[in-house]
């Protein structure tokens, strides 16, 4: 699957660490165990903001999301998609 195990965590494109400014959506998935995961704050998949991504552009890994929220991205991802 393309998206097996990619996450998008909180606003990939232009985030800077120390942003406070939170932009909820109906369709993000709260990262229950994000510290497992070693990301560094409280994360969420944005199932809306889905983007295929070269990689050689990937500069580095953030962290691996859990089995479980895994689950939970997947099951909202493929029902956005129909």
């Amino acid at each position: 699957m393309l998206f097996a195990s990619t996450v998008a965590v909180k606003d990939p494109i232009g985030a800077r660490r120390g942003d406070t400014q939170r932009h909820q959506s109906s369709s993000d998935i709260a990262v229950t165990d994000w510290k497992q995961a070693g990301l560094l704050a409280p994360s969420q998949v944005r199932v809306h903001k889905l983007a295929a991504v070269e990689k050689r552009l990937v500069r580095r890994k953030l962290g691996r999301i859990s089995d479980a929220d895994w689950s939970t991205a997947r099951a909202a991802i493929l029902q956005m998609l129909g």
